[in-house]
């Protein structure tokens, strides 16, 4: 999992979480997002480097724990279920 803070136009926070799911080069992507269109609704997929993430972002200001803590989680399972479902395991 890697969380970090991203500020745009020098001004809006926001806060991004990513998790791996695994290598881009090892899997067919169109498979994988159409898995992504049909199962979540809080996620987005994306490479980053050579690998496939579901990420999402948050504005900070006003940002309520529990508007955090819940798409973590659920942003937590869902690369847990792709990583099963596409990698064979829980590789990261």
């Amino acid at each position: 999992m890697i969380i970090v803070r991203e500020v745009l136009d020098k001004m809006h926070e926001w806060v991004q979480i990513a998790s791996p799911c695994g290598l881009a080069s090892q899997v067919n992507l169109r498979d994988v997002l159409e898995e992504v269109g049909r199962s979540t609704v809080a996620c987005g997929l994306a490479i980053m480097g050579e690998h496939v993430v579901v990420r999402h972002s948050l504005p900070l200001v006003g940002l309520d724990i529990h508007e955090f803590t819940d798409p973590l989680q659920l942003l937590a399972g869902t690369a847990d279920t792709l990583e099963e479902q596409f990698w064979g395991g829980d590789g990261y």
